[in-house]
C-alpha cells in the first residue's frame, strides 16, 4: 500500500477525529482574524534602500513632512461676503481639528500679503476681516490679482475656486481626521460647492473601501460559487462540502495574516476570492473522482481520495510556489500578497484532502436518489466535451496553427501594454475624493506634486543672485510646459518682495548684487515671518525646494515632465550643484518600474517552477512544457487583451500571472494525470481522451465556470483597478479552461509525448468513441 491510500484509509477509518482536530486548529487559527491590520501608506511599498525613498526622507528631514489637506471652495464669485465669510470660518475651525497644525493653514484669511510702503515692507494678512461693501471686496481682489503667490495658486484666475489648505501631523490618525473635516464641510456646503482632498483623505477612502469590500465581495462571491456548484453538481452534498472548504480557507488565510503581521491592502482584497476559486476547484476534483466511483462501494471515498491524491499534491506545491514567484516583486503590497496567498492555497489543499473526505466518509450511508437522478441527467455535457473533443482531433493541425497564429497577435498586444499606475486610478470615477482632485486639476493648478532639492556647493549659496536666477529659469522653462500648475520656489517670494518694494516702478528691476538680495530676504524678516522661509530654504542656505504642481493625472505625462526637468536639471545646474527628486508622483513613478522589472522576473520563475516541477513530477520534460503551455497561453492572450484596449499594467493586474498559475496549473495536472493513467489502462488514445474529457474535462469546465462567477464579483469592488482585475481574471481563466479542453487533444496527438504515449502508441486514424460507459457525472 503506497502512501496515498494510507492517507486516505487513515482520513475515511477516522473522520470524527479528523473533523475535531481540524476544528481545533481553525479556532487557533481563526484568532489572528482580531489581529488584522489595514495599510494605506504608499510610501511603505518601496524597498527602503530605494534612492527615492532614501531622497524623499533627506527632503522631509530638511524641510518637514508636509502632509496636507486641500479644501477647495467653487462659486461664480468667489468674492462675496457670504463666501469669504465661509473661507474665514472654515479657516478658523480647521485649527480645532485634531492633527491639524494651527499655524500652517493657508487660505485668504491666513496668508500674509507683502505691501510696499515709504517706510518698507508691510507684511500682513489679505484679510484680516471680511469685506462688506462693494469697494472692499474690490480692493481685495485686485490684492490677489497682483500678488503672485496667491492668484492661480490660492485663487483662480476667474475668481471662481479659492482653496484652503492646512498641514497635519505626521502621526495623524486618517479616521479622526477624515470626519472632522467633512463636519465642517458638510456644515458650510451650499449654495458654494465645496470639496476635499490630500493624501490623509485619499488613504481614509482606501481604508474604506478596503473595509467594503470585504463586507460585500466574499458573501457575494460565496453566493455565486454556490449557484455554480449546483449548476454542476446539482445536488445539495455537492453545494454545501465546498463550500465548508472555502469559508474555512478563508478563516484559515485572514487568520494566519493576523498572526504574520500582513495588513490588509487594496491588492490583498483579492485573496478571498482567490481562495473561494482555488478551494472550490479542489473540492470539485474531489468530488469528481467520488461520484465516479461505485455507489455500492463501502471504500468509495477511500478510493477517490487515493487516485486523486498524487495530482492534487502537485497541483497544490505548484499553486503554492506560482502564487510565492510573486515574492521577486520589490514592492512590498505584493511580496505581502505572495506570502498571504501561498499560506491561503496550501490551507485551502489541507482543508480539502481532510475536512471534505472526512464529511463524505460520514455520509457514505445516506441514500440520495435524487442525487443519482440528477447526476444521470446530465450526458448533454458529456456529449459536448466529446464533441469538441472529436472537433479538435479531427482538425489537430488546423486547431494548433490557430493557436500559433493568435499567440503571435497576443505577442504584438502585448508591446502595446502601457505602463503606469496612479493614485487616482483607485477609485471610481464617482468618487467623491476623486471628484475633488479632478476639480482641482480643472479649477486650479492640480494637487499633485514633486519635489526638487537643489544642494548648492556651499553654504550660503542659495542666497546669491546666480542661484535665484538659476531658480527662476528653471520654473519659467517648467511653469510651460503641458501639465504643469506652477511651480514655487523662495525666487517667487524674493520676486514678490521686489514687485512690492518697486512698486512705483515702471519697468521690474532685476536684483543687482548678492548684498541687495540678502537686504530684501534681511528686510522680510523684519517686518514678517521668517518662518515663511522654512518651507522652501534650509538654515544654511545650502538647500531649495522647488515644488512642481501638477494638473494633470496622466502617468505618461508624469514620467515625460520628471525626464523634462531632470533633462533641464543635468544641462544647467551650477557647477558642484546636484538635484534630487521627491514627492508623491516620484513614488508612484517609482512603483512602474519595480512592476514592470518584477512582471518579467515572476513570469520568468514563475514558468520555469511549473515547468521543473512537472518535468520532475512525471519524469519528462515534454510534461512540463505541456503543462505550463495553458497557463502561458492564456496569459499572453490577457496581457495583449490589456495592450489592444488600452489597459494599464498596475499593482492589480501585474499578480495575474500568480493567480492564473495557481488556478491554470490545477486545469493543466489533472487533465494530464488522468489522460496519462486512462492511456496506460486503456492502451488506445481515442478511448483515454474520450474518458478524460467526461471526468477531468468535466472538472475543468466546472473549474473554469464557477472561477470566472467567483471573480466576477470584483466587478463590485471599490477599486476600479480591483474591477479590472476582475474581468481580466475572468477572461484568463475562460482561455486557459478551453486550452485544456480544446488545444490539449490536437496538440497531444501530434508531439505523441512519451509519458502519456508509453504504454501504447495512438492508432491512425485517430477516431473517438461517443459516450464512455464509465461516467457517472
Amino acid at each position: 500500500m503506497n502512501l496515498t491510500n494510507k492517507y486516505a484509509e487513515l482520513v475515511t477509518k477516522h473522520p470524527i477525529k479528523v473533523l475535531l482536530l481540524m476544528l481545533f486548529i481553525t479556532v487557533i487559527i481563526g484568532s489572528g482574524l482580531s489581529k488584522m491590520t489595514i495599510r494605506t501608506n504608499q510610501d511603505a511599498d518601496l524597498p527602503e534602500n530605494d534612492p527615492i525613498v532614501a531622497t524623499k526622507k533627506r527632503i522631509d528631514d530638511i524641510f518637514g513632512d508636509k502632509t496636507e489637506i486641500m479644501i477647495g471652495i467653487h462659486h461664480s464669485n468667489i468674492f462675496q461676503s457670504s463666501t469669504l465669510a465661509k473661507v474665514a470660518k472654515i479657516s478658523n475651525e480647521l485649527k480645532r481639528v485634531d492633527f491639524v497644525v494651527p499655524d500652517q493653514i493657508n487660505s485668504l484669511a491666513t496668508v500674509n500679503n507683502v505691501v510696499g510702503k515709504d517706510w518698507g515692507l508691510d507684511v500682513g494678512v489679505f484679510m484680516k476681516t471680511v469685506p462688506t461693501d462693494n469697494a472692499g471686496l474690490k480692493a481685495l481682489e485686485q490684492e490677489v490679482k497682483r500678488n503672485i503667490l496667491v492668484n492661480n495658486r490660492l485663487v483662480s484666475g476667474d475668481s471662481q475656486f479659492t482653496v484652503i489648505t492646512a498641514q497635519v501631523d505626521p502621526g495623524y490618525d486618517q479616521a479622526t481626521l477624515y470626519n472632522q473635516v467633512y463636519a465642517i464641510v458638510d456644515k458650510y456646503q451650499g449654495p458654494e460647492q465645496i470639496y476635499v482632498t490630500g493624501e490623509p483623505i485619499f488613504t481614509q477612502e482606501i481604508d474604506g473601501g478596503i473595509q467594503k469590500d470585504t463586507a460585500t465581495l466574499i458573501p457575494l462571491a460565496l453566493l455565486l460559487i454556490m449557484i455554480g456548484l449546483f449548476v454542476c453538481f446539482r445536488n445539495v452534498r455537492g453545494v454545501v462540502l465546498p463550500m465548508i472548504c472555502v469559508i474555512l480557507s478563508i478563516i484559515w488565510a485572514m487568520g494566519m495574516m493576523g498572526h504574520l503581521g500582513l495588513p490588509q491592502t487594496a491588492v490583498s482584497t483579492a485573496l478571498p476570492l482567490l481562495l473561494v476559486t482555488i478551494a472550490s476547484s479542489y473540492s470539485i476534483h474531489i468530488l469528481i473522482y467520488y461520484y465516479n466511483e461505485p455507489v455500492s462501494s463501502k471504500t468509495r471515498v477511500q478510493q477517490a481520495l487515493a487516485k486523486v491524491l498524487p495530482s492534487l499534491i502537485l497541483v497544490g506545491v505548484t499553486s503554492a510556489l506560482g502564487a510565492a514567484s510573486l515574492a521577486v516583486f520589490e514592492i512590498l503590497m505584493i511580496k505581502e500578497f505572495a506570502i498571504a496567498s501561498m499560506v491561503g492555497i496550501l490551507g485551502a489543499w489541507l482543508i480539502n484532502v481532510t475536512v471534505l473526505p472526512a464529511i463524505l466518509q460520514l455520509c457514505i450511508n445516506i441514500k440520495d436518489r435524487k442525487d443519482q437522478q440528477q447526476r444521470a441527467g446530465t450526458s448533454t455535457l458529456d456529449r459536448l466535451l466529446i464533441t469538441v473533443t472529436a472537433f479538435s482531433l479531427r482538425h489537430k493541425f488546423k486547431v494548433v496553427f490557430s493557436y500559433l497564429c493568435l499567440t503571435l497577435i497576443g505577442v504584438y498586444g502585448i508591446s502595446q501594454i502601457k505602463t503606469g499606475l496612479d493614485f487616482l486610478d483607485l477609485f471610481k470615477p464617482d468618487n467623491q475624493a476623486r471628484v475633488a482632485f479632478n476639480v482641482f486639476n480643472d479649477s486650479l493648478a492640480g494637487a499633485r506634486y514633486f519635489n526638487i532639492m537643489i544642494t548648492a556647493k556651499n553654504s550660503g549659496d542659495i542666497q546669491t543672485v546666480k542661484y535665484i536666477e538659476f531658480i527662476k529659469d528653471f520654473q519659467t522653462y517648467m511653469d510651460q510646459q503641458p501639465g504643469v500648475g506652477y511651480t514655487h520656489s523662495i525666487s517667487d517670494i524674493i520676486n514678490q518682495i521686489s514687485d512690492a518694494i518697486n512698486v512705483d516702478s515702471e519697468q521690474k528691476t532685476p536684483i543687482a548684487s548678492d548684498e541687495q538680495l540678502a537686504q530684501y530676504m534681511l528686510l522680510y524678516d523684519m517686518s514678517g515671518d521668517p518662518g515663511d522661509f522654512s518651507n522652501l530654504v534650509d538654515y544654511q542656505y545650502q538647500r531649495a525646494k522647488i515644488q512642481v504642481m501638477l494638473k494633470t493625472s496622466n502617468p505618461d505625462e508624469h514620467r515625460a515632465l520628471y525626464l523634462t526637468a531632470k533633462h533641464y536639471l543635468d544641462q544647467h545646474l551650477p557647477q558642484g550643484a546636484s538635484a534630487d527628486f521627491g514627492g508623491d508622483i516620484i513614488l508612484w513613478l517609482a512603483k512602474v518600474d519595480y512592476i514592470i522589472k518584477g512582471k518579467i522576473e515572476n513570469i520568468i520563475v514563475a514558468l520555469l517552477l511549473i515547468i521543473v516541477l512537472c518535468s520532475l513530477a512525471y519524469r519528462s520534460f515534454s510534461a512540463g512544457l505541456l503543462g505550463v503551455l495553458p497557463i502561458a497561453f492564456g496569459v499572453i492572450l490577457t496581457f495583449a487583451y490589456m495592450g489592444f484596449y488600452g489597459l494599464r499594467l498596475d499593482m492589480p493586474t501585474s499578480i495575474i500571472t500568480g493567480i492564473a498559475i495557481g488556478i491554470g496549473i490545477d486545469f493543466s495536472i489533472h487533465y494530464l494525470s488522468k489522460l496519462r493513467i486512462n492511456m496506460i489502462s486503456l492502451g488506445n488514445y481515442s478511448e483515454a481522451l474520450s474518458l478524460t474529457a467526461v471526468t477531468s474535462g468535466k472538472a475543468v469546465f466546472f473549474d473554469t465556470f464557477t472561477n470566472m462567477l467567483g471573480f466576477s464579483m470584483l466587478i463590485f469592488s471599490a477599486f476600479k483597478p480591483v474591477q479590472v482585475f476582475g474581468y481580466l481574471v475572468s477572461f484568463t481563466m475562460l482561455i486557459m479552461g478551453l486550452s485544456v479542453i480544446f488545444l490539449y487533444p490536437a496538440l497531444i496527438a501530434i508531439v505523441k509525448p512519451k509519458f502519456i504515449f508509453a504504454a501504447k502508441e495512438p492508432d491512425e486514424p485517430v477516431t473517438i468513441t461517443k459516450q464512455p460507459a464509465t461516467s457517472r457525472i
